[in-house]
């Protein structure tokens, strides 16, 4: 059973640590260089 709710409040607080860890430029930086 898929809840969309769940699972996008679940995403938004994984982007939301990933940014704390990693800038964004530093994030879009490792996107280029794969």
């Amino acid at each position: 059973r898929d809840n969309p709710n769940l699972m996008s409040g679940f995403v938004m607080e994984i982007n939301q640590a990933l940014q704390e860890k990693y800038p964004i430029e530093r994030r879009i930086g490792q996107k280029v260089e794969e």
